[in-house]
């Protein structure tokens, strides 16, 4: 649910809203980690799977902030680690 004062603040100064799936953010999840080497939460990822997804963006110089700092990262490394048994 959005506060008063962030409705407010979004009315003024949106233009547009990109609404992404969660697989569109799982993806750009992945390029994150598979092309920079960053592990990024599913909320920074929205970012990236809007300008992925919205072709105004295509074959533009685009900047994009990046935020979200609370994952957690047990269950990523214990999937890691079960991947890792199914190869040895």
């Amino acid at each position: 649910c959005i506060g008063d004062v962030t409705f407010s603040f979004l009315k003024r100064m949106l233009s547009d809203v990109i609404l992404v799936e969660e697989n569109e953010m799982i993806e750009a999840s992945r390029l994150f980690l598979e092309r920079m080497k960053l592990i990024v939460e599913m909320s920074g990822a929205i970012v990236l799977a809007a300008i992925i997804k919205d072709e105004r963006f295509r074959g533009k110089k685009v900047a994009a902030i990046i935020s979200g700092g609370n994952m957690n990262l047990s269950p990523y490394f214990d999937a890691l680690k079960g991947n890792l048994k199914i190869l040895s």
